[in-house]
């Protein structure tokens, strides 16, 4: 009996992952106050994330990390789940599924513009909820490393 190569394994229950956080996300887009899928997409984008970097895939584990981060803010109430943000994390599958089939190699250009989008669309659901500007949140913006925890 021949042992199943890890990573052949790993790169299966990615595509199945990546397939099931798909499916949450063309679901939410729909509704996009059900928590039961936001948090579905949450613990989707953690799993791969987590899997990823057990396995070596640490680019696929960076990138998604930022993505996991976006839904967590979104489970946790400090923005909510908009058709910008869907749409981003929707395009930033194809870019996830490369990076479980190679090793990241050439695709940086694309993962920076994806979460440049990724950026812009948790910013514009920061501005959406904010009723009015903090001495805090003027001196520190959205976009800074340090205040969003990008």
């Amino acid at each position: 009996m021949s042992a199943q190569d890890p990573i052949a394994a790993f790169r299966v229950e990615a595509g199945e992952l990546l397939g099931d956080i798909e499916q949450a996300l063309l679901d939410l887009s729909h509704d996009l106050t059900n928590r039961d899928l936001v948090d579905s997409v949450f613990r989707g984008l953690h799993t791969l994330k987590g899997s990823g970097a057990m396995f070596g895939f640490d680019a696929l584990a960076g990138f998604t990390h930022h993505c996991e981060t976006a839904f967590d803010r979104v489970r946790k109430g400090q923005v909510p789940a908009t058709e910008e943000l869907v749409a981003v994390i929707l395009s930033a599958m194809d870019h996830m599924q490369a990076l479980v089939d190679g090793d990241g190699a050439g695709l940086e250009a694309v993962g920076d513009e994806i979460l440049d989008r990724l950026h812009q669309a948790i910013g514009a659901a920061d501005a959406s909820v904010a009723v009015e500007p903090t001495a805090a949140s003027v001196a520190a913006p959205l976009s800074a490393p340090a205040a969003s925890g990008w």
